[in-house]
């Protein structure tokens, strides 16, 4: 697992030592290219949702973004992240790394908002639908953001409030979720 582009471009990152499931480098890649043409002038705050390794935060942040929050409740998980933060050389302005449920850590973030939500939750436990609730709930996400949603192939989940764009990867699924009324871009 590794940066693919960017200023830390090829820095290897660490997965933590429990059940995550890593994005694979060819997703992350296929991820940021499609959001290179959602999000022309890139995102300059991020959201990484169920962080794990947080390598899609640290690839948004390789790319160009200017601070990220890194959520994910599991301790090993927080500490792969910080680690992984440490060795690519992220300044610590840059980023805020919060080790609590996703819920409680969407709620402590009412007020603020996203140009770009990551979200790749645990496959097991369908919690797709009810984070892309919260954040519209909360309204989290900048006009003109988008959420990006890796998730199984078989996991199907109301949108809510967002228009939704799927692409279909061998077993799992990218959604690209935006407020109604912004172009859908299905190039």
């Amino acid at each position: 697992m590794r940066v693919v582009s960017g200023r830390f471009k090829g820095k290897k990152l660490t997965p933590p030592p429990t059940r995550a499931r890593p994005t694979a480098d060819r997703v992350k890649e296929t991820l940021f290219n499609i959001l290179a043409v959602k999000l022309p002038a890139g995102a300059e705050t991020v959201l990484d949702l169920f962080a794990g390794s947080g390598s899609l935060g640290i690839e948004a942040l390789s790319r160009g973004a200017g601070h990220c929050v890194f959520i994910d409740v599991d301790r090993d998980a927080v500490n792969a992240v910080r680690q992984n933060l440490k060795n690519v050389g992220a300044q610590a302005e840059a980023y805020e790394l919060y080790g609590v449920d996703y819920a409680f850590g969407l709620k402590k973030l009412r007020g603020r908002q996203f140009g770009l939500i990551l979200l790749d939750p645990p496959y097991a436990f369908s919690l797709c639908g009810r984070a892309v609730a919260r954040i519209g709930e909360y309204g989290l996400l900048k006009p003109g953001g988008v959420i990006a949603v890796e998730h199984d192939a078989g996991e199907a989940f109301d949108p809510g409030v967002f228009m939704a764009d799927t692409r279909d990867l061998k077993g799992k699924k990218l959604t690209f979720l935006t407020y109604g009324g912004e172009a859908a871009h299905n190039e």
